[in-house]
């Protein structure tokens, strides 16, 4: 992955620094600043911000693609699992009717006092 620390007075001059470099705009990065400026006193102890900018894995037209691709995937899923219920279904339905066969009704069942 492409990645770049820039460092200046302002994280905002560090941040356009390093996609500027890039060649890249701000929505095609993941920015993390790693340090805050400080001032010090008179001058002394001063420090710039510093942040580190990567470029994004991928392009919106890769995601979209990956997610139609995802999205087919879970579509066949779904498919299969709801074939395999209603073949389940079926098969409950023919049990139920072959115990209808070999047990009494249940008007001819001695009842309960």
């Amino acid at each position: 992955m492409e990645e770049i620390r820039r460092s200046a007075p302002s994280v905002e001059e560090a941040i356009e620094a390093a996609l500027a470099e890039l060649g890249i705009t701000e929505q095609d990065a993941l920015i993390q600043v790693v340090r805050e400026p400080k001032s010090g006193i008179l001058g002394i102890g001063s420090q710039e911000a510093e942040v580190l900018v990567r470029v994004r894995r991928s392009k919106p037209a890769e995601a979209d693609e990956s997610l139609a691709e995802q999205g087919e995937i879970a579509a066949d899923f779904v498919d299969g699992l709801v074939a395999r219920i209603w073949r389940n279904a079926a098969d409950l339905q023919r049990l139920f009717q072959l115990g209808a066969r070999i047990l009494p009704p249940a008007t001819m069942r001695p009842s309960m006092p």
